[in-house]
């Protein structure tokens, strides 16, 4: 094997130099004390600071030696692996969600459906309550408005009795009175021709006899004008009884229509009062039940809303696991990623500006010698095995 030349040992210097700075900061930043994250789990901290702290010693032992190709590509497809396979359980879980969602929109909407069902079947039965106390209320204000027609219609026919009655009394008495009248003319008259008769038999002369018939004839015209005066009483009596009856009759006829049209109008007021009692009560229930509805709506509403912010934490929680745990993958593979990374930029741009490596035989000239930073050449120079070892000074 040929001895390695400056520009190859330049190199590999400076690239030592870049990866012994690189370990050196990471190993600084990793053993630092400093606050934990607020989305790591407990513990995990301290594993990432120990991590760290191990790939930066790894980076101080790999800068005197090289890392074998095969280790980093092991190391690089295994993390590749790790964030495959978190990826394809972000992707589960993103999938995951909308099925939820799904599933607790479907939830709420029968939930929704039933309450809307119970309150409909509520409202019907309440409609169908008011519909029945409504006609009870008008089925009782009929019977009521015809036990009231029929008592005044009984009121009317007893007041028509009873004027018949007391008309055909009037009537009665009327004609007794003008019967007993007559007789008693009747009774005078005879009276009169009687004493008539016995007077005539008694007198003597003319003149007394005229004067008899005159007495007979004067009694005869006053027990008629009496009997006449006596009818014509008994007549205006029965007029006026007639009349205060004929009076009474209309009086108690206004009296029942009057009654008739007062319990009427009471009974219409009690059925309207009943059926406003109905549509009140069937007001109050119709909002108990839009209130207790929306009662239902607001708990299933409220008990989604939870569901949901319980669910939100846990992928909340399960993502900033993740990213924790992303985060410590990430801070462990930056200490042996970069300086790979920086040594290969650096070895691509030197071997762009750098010339064709000449290999160290002690002959070279001292031209390349002052390029390459040396010291002049010694006469002597003692014998070494290092070659990183600079060489001694001249005497």
């Amino acid at each position: 094997n040929l001895p390695m030349g400056p520009a190859r040992r330049c190199r590999s210097r400076a690239a030592a130099t870049v990866l012994l700075g690189l370990g050196c900061t990471a190993a600084w930043k990793a053993l630092t004390p400093a606050p934990a994250p607020a989305f790591l789990p407990p513990g995990l901290f301290g594993e990432q600071q120990r991590a760290a702290a191990s790939a930066g010693l790894a980076a101080l032992l790999l800068a005197g030696q090289g890392l074998p190709a095969s280790a980093e590509d092991m190391s690089m497809s295994s993390l590749e692996e790790r964030l495959s396979s978190r990826s394809t359980g972000l992707t589960t879980k993103a999938q995951k969600v909308p099925t939820f969602e799904k599933e607790l929109l479907k939830s709420e909407e029968l939930d929704l459906q039933a309450s809307r069902k119970i309150e409909l079947e509520q409202l019907r039965k309440v409609e169908a309550e008011e519909d029945e106390a409504k006609k009870q209320a008008t089925i009782k204000e009929l019977e009521e408005k015809a036990g009231i027609e029929r008592r005044e219609r009984k009121l009317k026919e007893e007041a028509e009795k009873e004027l018949k009655a007391t008309t055909e009394k009037i009537e009665a008495t009327e004609k007794a009175d003008i019967e007993a009248t007559k007789k008693l003319e009747k009774v005078e008259i005879k009276a009169a021709r009687d004493a008539e008769k016995q007077k005539r038999r008694a007198a003597k002369t003319e003149a007394e006899i005229q004067a008899v018939e005159t007495e007979a004839d004067n009694a005869v015209t006053a027990a008629a004008e009496k009997a006449e005066q006596a009818v014509i009483a008994a007549k205006d009596k029965s007029e006026q009884a007639l009349k205060q009856a004929l009076r009474e009759d209309e009086r108690k006829r206004i009296q029942a229509a009057e009654d008739a049209e007062r319990l009427e109008k009471e009974a219409t007021e009690r059925g309207e009062t009943a059926r406003g009692a109905a549509v009140r009560k069937a007001e109050q229930a119709e909002r108990a039940a839009i209130a207790e509805e929306e009662e239902a709506e607001r708990s299933v509403i409220e008990a989604t809303q939870e569901l949901e912010q319980e669910e939100l934490e846990k992928e909340s929680a399960v993502l900033e696991q993740v990213k924790g745990v992303l985060a410590t993958a990430l801070n462990v593979a930056l200490p042996i990623l970069l300086p790979g990374f920086f040594m290969a930029l650096y070895a691509f741009f030197s071997s762009l500006t750098a010339g064709p490596p000449e290999p160290c035989r002690g002959n070279e000239s001292d031209e390349i010698r002052q390029k390459l930073g040396r010291k002049a050449r010694p006469e002597t120079a003692p014998p070494t095995l290092d070659p990183w070892d600079k060489e001694p000074a001249t005497a």
